[in-house]
C-alpha cells in the first residue's frame, strides 16, 4: 500500500468527492524567486490590538474568559490550569460546569499550518471506492476553520467556550458590544478608525478576529528560539540523551533527515516532518496532515455526562457515553453534503471511504513540554487521554504489543482480540478502523511502521523525551531582523551607476539576498549584528529600467522579510523627463522644476541635459523646445 505522507507538497490528488470543495494543494516553492514569509517581523498597530484582544477576559457570556484563558504562552498556548488538565484532559468555558469534547490545541506556530479547508495531497491507486488519502490543511484538530482568522472567529460564539449566545444562536453583535464598552475600544478605534463602531456588526467582528489573527502571526507566538534552534545555527550543544533522541527520531546519525542511517528508526518525522539545513526552514515539526493513530477513549472527560440539553441546548451531548469523536471524518464529509462519517441517512453507502474518520491533524512537536515548572500537568493529544510524554511516546512504541513478548494485535482482523495468550498493553482505540488507522497490522519500524510496535527500549524512549523538551522556546532571545534604513527607489542615467541599500540588524545572525525580479544577484554569506546590504549596478542599462528589485533577509531560526525598490534608467538627453516615451507636455513641468532647481537634483535627470555639460540651464531651453515640436 502506498503510503500517502510520501506524496504530500509534491503532487495533489485528483478530485475525491462527488462535486467536492476539496482545493488543490500548495504550490511548490521556487528556487529562484524571494518567498515572503507569513510572519510579521514584529507588533504593528493591529497585531498590538490583536494582543490586547487575546487576553481580554470581557469578550465572554459570563465575563472572565479570554483567549489567553486557554491559550497561555506559559504552557505553549496551551491550557494553562493543571489540575483540570490532570483530572480531565480537556477545558472549561466560560461556564466552568461546561467542558469541551477535545483539548486545547496550541496556537503557537499556527500561523504557518497550510490553509484550509482539508483538501487532498496525495493518493493510492486504489482509491475508488477505498484506499488510502493523505488531507492537510485547516486550523482546530479537525480542520474546520481554514485560516488564523475565521479560527478566531469561532470560539467566541461556541457554547461550551466563551459563550456569547443570543436566543441559542451565537451572536457576533453580543461581542461587539462587549468590545464597545470595554477597555479596549479606544485603541480599537485608533487602529480602524473612530468612527469604526457606526460601522455594520460584520465588518467590526471581522476587524476584531483579524487583529486577533495578526497577533498570532507574530514572532511573540512563534519565535523559534528554542534550544533545538540554537543547535540548528550552531549556538549550542545537545546533551548525549538528547541527541540520541533526535537521531532515533530523524533516523539519522546526524540527526538531519538526509543524513546516514541511524541503528534504529522511530518514524516520528514521517509525520513531524522537518529539513535538514536552517535555510530549508522553517521547521514546523508537522506535516499539516490527519492520522488516527489508534487512541483509547478519554473516560475522564465530562463531556460523556454533559448530556443535559435544557441547561446547555447547543452544546450539550445528544449521545452520552457512546459518542465517538470522528475527527476529520466529522467535518469533510458534510462539507461534501454527505452525513458525518458518511454513515446513516444521506450517505453514499461506501462508508469511510476517503478513510477519515477517526482522523486528526498532526500537532507540531514544538513547544510540546513548555511548561511554567516541572509539577505542571499538560494534557496530550486530541482528547487528553495522556498526561505526560513518557506514556505518550511509550504509545507510539507499543500500540500493537500484549504483555505476551512478541505478540501483535491485528486491526485488520474481524476480531483483533481473539486468541491473544497476553494482556493488551493499551485500551481498544476509540475508533479502532483498519481502513483509517495508521499501521492497522502492527508492522515493525523497520518495515515502516509508524506506530504501534517500534521496538524502542525504555531507555531508548526516555531520550525521544529528553530531545522533545528542547522544542519549548525561550532558549534564547530570536530578535527577527530589523530594518532601520529602508531602500528608496532611485534613478540613474543609462552609462551611469546606481546603488541601492538598506541598512538591517538582527539576532541570530542572517542572510541576504538582492534580486532582480525572480533573478538572483547578490547572495551574503553569514552576517552577525549589523549590516547595509548594498546592491550596485554598473553600468546601468535599458534592462534596468523600472525593473523592481528585492532584498531578502532571512535569519536561521525561520524569520524572513522582503523589502523592494524600483529604478529608473534615462536616457541621457532625451528629453523624455518622465519616461513615457513621448516628450510632451508633462515634460515641460518636469524641465521647468529641474531649470530651477538648485542645486541640481543629480543625475536622475540627465535627460534634459541636452548639450551634456552635465548641468541643466538656459542652453538646454532651445534643443528642448526643438525636440518638444518634433514629437
Amino acid at each position: 500500500m502506498i503510503n500517502p505522507r510520501l506524496t504530500i507538497a509534491f503532487t495533489a490528488a485528483a478530485c475525491l468527492l462527488p462535486a467536492a470543495r476539496l482545493h488543490a494543494g500548495p504550490a511548490l516553492r521556487s528556487a529562484t524567486r524571494p518567498v515572503i514569509s507569513r510572519r510579521s517581523r514584529g507588533q504593528s498597530p493591529q497585531a498590538a490590538l490583536g494582543q490586547q484582544l487575546f487576553f481580554d477576559t470581557t469578550l465572554s457570556s459570563p465575563p472572565g474568559q479570554s483567549c489567553g484563558s486557554c491559550h497561555s504562552p506559559e504552557t505553549g498556548f496551551r491550557f494553562p490550569n493543571s489540575d483540570i488538565n490532570h483530572d480531565f484532559g480537556v477545558a472549561t468555558g466560560a461556564i466552568n460546569t461546561r467542558f469541551t469534547s477535545r483539548s486545547v490545541p496550541t496556537i503557537t506556530y499556527a500561523a504557518f499550518v497550510l490553509h484550509g479547508p482539508p483538501h487532498a495531497v496525495g493518493f493510492a491507486a486504489d482509491i475508488s471506492p477505498r484506499g488510502e488519502a493523505a488531507f492537510a490543511g485547516g486550523l482546530f484538530w479537525d480542520g474546520h476553520a481554514d485560516g488564523l482568522e475565521n479560527q478566531a472567529r469561532l470560539p467566541f460564539l461556541h457554547p461550551n467556550e466563551m459563550n456569547n449566545l443570543v436566543h441559542n444562536v451565537g451572536d457576533p453583535a453580543l461581542v461587539v458590544q462587549k468590545l464597545m464598552n470595554g477597555p479596549n475600544a479606544r485603541l480599537f478605534q485608533e487602529v480602524y478608525g473612530e468612527e469604526i463602531f457606526s460601522q455594520p456588526t460584520e465588518i467590526v467582528y471581522t476587524n476584531l478576529v483579524e487583529a486577533i489573527a495578526a497577533y498570532e502571526r507574530t514572532p511573540e507566538v512563534s519565535p523559534f528560539s528554542s534550544k533545538y534552534d540554537a543547535w540548528l545555527i550552531g549556538q549550542a550543544t545537545l546533551t548525549p540523551e538528547e541527541f540520541d533522541g533526535l537521531c532515533l527520531m530523524t533516523g539519522s546519525s546526524t540527526g538531519r533527515p538526509s543524513g546516514p542511517p541511524f541503528y534504529k528508526n522511530a518514524q516520528c518525522i514521517a509525520c513531524h516532518v522537518i529539513g535538514d539545513f536552517p535555510e530549508e526552514g522553517p521547521f514546523i515539526w508537522s506535516d499539516f496532515t490527519y492520522a488516527n493513530i489508534g487512541l483509547p477513549k478519554n473516560l475522564d472527560n465530562p463531556f460523556y455526562a454533559q448530556t443535559d440539553s435544557t441547561s446547555n441546548p447547543v452544546g450539550y451531548n445528544p449521545q452520552g457515553e457512546n459518542f465517538i469523536d470522528l475527527g476529520l471524518g466529522d467535518f469533510l464529509y458534510p462539507l461534501n453534503g454527505l452525513p458525518p462519517g458518511n454513515m446513516g441517512p444521506g450517505s453514499n453507502n461506501f462508508g469511510d471511504y476517503l478513510a477519515v474518520n477517526g482522523t486528526f491533524r498532526v500537532q507540531t512537536l514544538r513547544n510540546v513540554d513548555k511548561r511554567p515548572n516541572a509539577n505542571f500537568v499538560k494534557p496530550y493529544m486530541h482528547n487528553g487521554v495522556f498526561k505526560n510524554l513518557h506514556d505518550v511516546v511509550h504509545f507510539y512504541n507499543t500500540r500493537n504489543l500484549t504483555t505476551e513478548p512478541g505478540e501483535i494485535i491485528d486491526f485488520t482482523q474481524e476480531d483483533p482480540y481473539a486468541n491473544l495468550k497476553g494482556v493488551p498493553l493499551w485500551p481498544t482505540p476509540e475508533l479502532p478502523s483498519p481502513d483509517s488507522m495508521e499501521n492497522p497490522t502492527g508492522a515493525t519500524s523497520d518495515d515502516g511502521g509508524q506506530v504501534g510496535n517500534l521496538g524502542l527500549t525504555a531507555t531508548e524512549e526516555d531520550h525521544i523525551v529528553q530531545f522533545l523538551k528542547t522544542l519549548s522556546d525561550g532558549y534564547f532571545i530570536n530578535q527577527p531582523p530589523t530594518i532601520s534604513v529602508q531602500p528608496a527607489d532611485t534613478a540613474a542615467c543609462i552609462g551611469g551607476a546606481a546603488t541601492l541599500s538598506v541598512t538591517v540588524s538582527g539576532t541570530p545572525a542572517f542572510f541576504y539576498q538582492w534580486y532582480r525580479g525572480t533573478t538572483l544577484l547578490v547572495d551574503s554569506g553569514e552576517i552577525s549584528g549589523a549590516a547595509t546590504p548594498v546592491l550596485s549596478i554598473n553600468p546601468v542599462g535599458p534592462q534596468n529600467s523600472a525593473a523592481d528589485y528585492n532584498c531578502v533577509i532571512h535569519n536561521n531560526a525561520g524569520t524572513e522579510i522582503t523589502r523592494n525598490a524600483s529604478l529608473i534608467a534615462f536616457v541621457a538627453g532625451s528629453a523624455d523627463g518622465n519616461q513615457d516615451g513621448h516628450v510632451d507636455g508633462d515634460d515641460i513641468q518636469l524641465f521647468l522644476r529641474i531649470l530651477h532647481s538648485n542645486p541640481q537634483p543629480g543625475s536622475a535627470f540627465c535627460a534634459f541635459d541636452l548639450n551634456s555639460d552635465a548641468h541643466v540651464d538656459s542652453n538646454d531651453i532651445a534643443p528642448f523646445v526643438a525636440a518638444l515640436l518634433n514629437e
